[in-house]
């Protein structure tokens, strides 16, 4: 790949698991771990919709930053 074409690459891992709820009657809780490759950040959230929330915030960040071009 060359390396002006690694520059507009957004990559993120995504590990979701079950936490036990504390009310022993209630589902268990989504958690989430999103990694942003390209700066080594890590953010914990609750679930799928706040890790998709993570990830769309710090896309948009880069565009506007101009970190993409």
């Amino acid at each position: 790949m060359p390396a002006q074409q690694s520059n507009l690459d957004h990559v993120f891992i995504l590990r979701f698991w079950h936490e036990a709820n504390a009310d022993a009657d209630a589902s268990p809780l989504w958690r989430a771990r999103v990694t942003d490759v390209n700066t080594g950040r890590q953010f914990h959230t609750d679930g799928l919709e706040s890790a998709l929330s993570v990830v769309r915030s710090l896309m948009i960040g880069r565009s506007k930053s101009g970190a993409d071009t």
